[in-house]
């Protein structure tokens, strides 16, 4: 939700590709509106950061797929996964806005789950993996490799683990910012809970 909060303007860009024939993929960047008349088009889950918006009109002959919802968890699945503290995870994300490639790809990253217990997320909405976050980082889906060969997406990165110094001098104070290398990951249900509220929203 802090990212479109943060964002200018009525409109944003999303990046979309398509795969040619030859196997290259193109770049398209897409333009979509996030606010009206100043109004926020988003839909914000009342008690976490975490935000939803309808993309609206899809580019023409452009690829637009949409992730199932079934690859997102909830408190049964986790459990159902085994998954706790010390088990890993991937990340994928920008940081810093850094991109794999000319084309928009984000970079995977791997990482641990580094805080317990994890479930159920109405106790607990959100866990630490040992990551080191950056900005661009936010909303990062965090998954875990399934035998199946489908993900379960566990979370999204919301924001960074950091100790601040206050540093005083004689004629000078500074304030020290030291990153801990740990992300904070809201589960994965608080992304279902606010697609659900859409409907209600939009009626």
């Amino acid at each position: 939700a802090h990212v479109f909060e943060k964002m200018k303007g009525d409109t944003a860009i999303i990046v979309l590709r398509k795969k040619e024939n030859t196997g290259k993929y193109k770049r398209h960047d897409h333009e979509i509106r996030i606010r009206s008349k100043k109004k926020p088009l988003w839909t914000r889950h009342p008690e976490h950061d975490v935000a939803v918006l309808p993309l609206g009109r899809k580019p023409e002959d452009v690829p637009c797929p949409s992730i199932a919802s079934s690859l997102l968890s909830d408190t049964q699945k986790l459990k159902k996964s085994g998954i706790t503290i010390c088990e890993s995870v991937f990340v994928l994300c920008y940081p810093e806005r850094t991109e794999a490639n000319s084309i928009g790809f984000p970079i995977a990253r791997h990482a641990t789950i580094a805080s317990f217990p994890i479930t159920p997320a109405k106790h607990y909405p959100s866990f630490m993996i040992d990551f080191n976050t950056f900005g661009g980082d936010s909303g990062g889906p965090v998954f875990i490799k399934r035998a199946s060969g489908s993900p379960l997406i566990i979370g999204i990165a919301t924001a960074q683990y950091r100790y601040d110094e206050t540093v005083k001098m004689l004629n000078e104070e500074r304030s020290v910012h030291h990153p801990l290398g740990l992300s904070k990951i809201l589960h994965g249900q608080f992304i279902a809970d606010t697609i659900a509220m859409l409907p209600l929203k939009e009626s």
